[in-house]
């Protein structure tokens, strides 16, 4: 399972590479934009990148998505708005099984930048 998130990421970072140029390429701060990235393994653990949605759907159709979403949110936020306001996060979070409440879960993602440890480009 590990290779496969590992494999995740490194799709990841290279589809955002590939476009980087243009995401806020007038530099705005202070702003955000939310991506959706659909993925399948097959039947060899082999990870296929689907499609990329900038408008994903939030709709909480499963009891996963009842929990993963309303957390996904709310962290998004913590790491966008409420630095900009010095907010500190609430107390109260939204659980999700196998990461405690403090956890963001974007951070658990790693940094995807050049030489991160998710980087095609990273030096061994």
């Amino acid at each position: 399972m590990l290779n496969i998130w590992s494999r995740i990421k490194e799709i990841t970072y290279m589809a955002f590479s590939s476009v980087k140029k243009k995401i806020n390429f007038n530099q705005r701060k202070h702003c955000f934009e939310l991506f959706g990235l659909d993925f399948i393994i097959d039947a060899e653990l082999k990870v296929w990148l689907i499609e990329i949605n900038d408008n994903p759907c939030l709709e909480c159709s499963s009891p996963l998505l009842q929990q993963l979403i309303p957390r996904m949110i709310n962290d998004t936020f913590r790491l966008t708005l409420d630095k900009i306001i010095d907010k500190k996060p609430e107390e109260k979070a939204y659980p999700v099984d196998g990461y405690r409440d403090g956890d963001n879960l974007w951070e658990s993602l790693g940094q995807l930048m050049p030489n991160s440890e998710y980087s095609p480009t990273k030096k061994k």
